[in-house]
């Protein structure tokens, strides 16, 4: 099993040509910002491998070939740690954590650590920085420890310590809906291969059964669940497509999100099982991820 390897250096021109960056290399909070919001725009949050039983692999260089080179995308680790890597680079202070997910679960749920996202440090401020929670996704550094809301572009977040533990919350149209929990216990490269190995490919794992995948853009965001692609638009509209056929949905992953369907054979094949269940009208034998519409996503 091949293990993250942390004395391995990305390349960082390639990175930046990807997200299409040709701002500052400055620590600042402005380059944290503009980086973390272009980061999902460029590359999509997306789970084919799991979905056709592909390895999921952390060290730098798959992640790099995969997310910066290829047509791809990845979920938490990946994403999380080639930003992380980013950051390091650029001299900003980051530690990676972990986190309970909550979405979709009851308040009172202990949920296992799934989670992955950072912390980083900038003049004496602790900021959560996420590039790989879906379509939910915080679009900008989120400020800890603080009562009042964040309003950005694309939704609007708070980060309350409580009981100490800090959430980190969403408001949707039914209130404030948790998105996970953490403390700041520092987490390392290779604490990761466990919680991964579990994610994408145990028969629990929702991602094994789905097809999902999420980018941001200009106006708004895009989501696919399955067959269905929402579009999300920050005027507050939304429009819904569902898609027909497997090549459809290959093509909307090229087009919409920027993603190659790996394994076409498979994912045909993957697709028709699924799409027995939409024909019927119930609900596939596969395990679903909770879809929440969010306000101003």
């Amino acid at each position: 099993m091949k293990t993250p390897l942390t004395d391995y250096k990305i390349d960082l021109n390639a990175y930046f040509a990807r997200l299409g960056y040709t701002g500052s290399k400055e620590a600042t909070l402005d380059t944290l910002a503009a980086l973390q919001l272009q980061h999902q725009k460029a590359i999509s949050f997306e789970n084919l491998d799991p979905f056709l039983n592909r390895p999921v692999l952390l060290d730098l260089p798959s992640v790099e070939h995969k997310l910066v080179f290829s047509d791809r995308g990845g979920y938490c680790y990946e994403q999380n740690l080639l930003f992380a890597h980013v950051l390091h680079r650029l001299g900003f202070v980051v530690s990676n954590l972990m986190a309970r997910v909550q979405w979709g679960s009851e308040d009172s749920e202990i949920t296992p650590r799934s989670h992955m996202l950072l912390h980083v440090r900038l003049d004496n401020r602790p900021y959560i920085v996420d590039v790989g929670f879906g379509g939910n996704s915080i679009p900008e550094p989120m400020i800890m420890n603080r009562e009042n809301a964040q309003q950005t572009a694309y939704g609007t977040y708070r980060c309350l310590l409580i009981d100490g533990e800090y959430w980190l919350q969403l408001h949707t149209d039914g209130g404030w809906r948790r998105m996970y929990r953490f403390d700041l216990t520092r987490q390392h490269p290779v604490d990761y291969i466990a919680p991964n190995y579990y994610t994408s490919t145990h028969d629990d794992s929702h991602f094994r059964h789905s097809i999902i995948a999420a980018r941001i853009f200009q106006d708004g965001r895009h989501n696919l669940l399955n067959n269905r692609l929402t579009t999300r638009y920050r005027d507050g509209h939304t429009v819904q497509k569902m898609l027909g056929s497997a090549d459809e949905t290959q093509d909307v992953l090229l087009e919409v999100f920027g993603v190659r369907v790996p394994d076409v054979a498979a994912f045909q094949k993957k697709w028709k099982q699924l799409a027995q269940g939409w024909e019927v009208g119930t609900r596939p034998a596969v395990r679903e991820p909770v879809h929440v519409i969010a306000q101003g996503a």
